[in-house]
């Protein structure tokens, strides 16, 4: 549906384009060039749609997918089990005691 609405506003601003382009341009030579131009426009925003419209769509499918949730999150889980013993964030017994006497 997205996609529909992109390609008439993509397809009139082109049309408009031309329009100028066949007004104003008068040399055939330039005229042509010109328009081949806006053409390949319309051709490349409109393979940008397509691409976003994709992506987009699939990272939705990702937003509800348990299982990306669950592997993303181990790393974050494994952090949370090291900070709950405050020791284990000294690698040693000399660092533990030196940051007691800091206080």
């Amino acid at each position: 549906m997205f996609n529909v609405f992109a390609y008439s506003m993509v397809d009139s601003i082109q049309e408009s384009k031309i329009k100028f382009v066949n007004q104003f341009v008068t040399n055939p030579e330039i005229n042509k060039i010109m328009t081949n131009f806006v053409t390949s426009q319309s051709k490349y925003t409109k393979q940008a749609i397509d691409a976003g419209a994709d992506a987009t769509t699939k990272l939705g499918q990702l937003s509800v997918d348990k299982a990306f949730y669950t592997e993303a999150f181990e790393p974050v889980k494994a952090a949370f089990e090291q900070f709950k013993d405050p020791s284990s964030l000294f690698t040693t017994a000399s660092v533990a005691k030196a940051a007691k006497k800091a206080k």
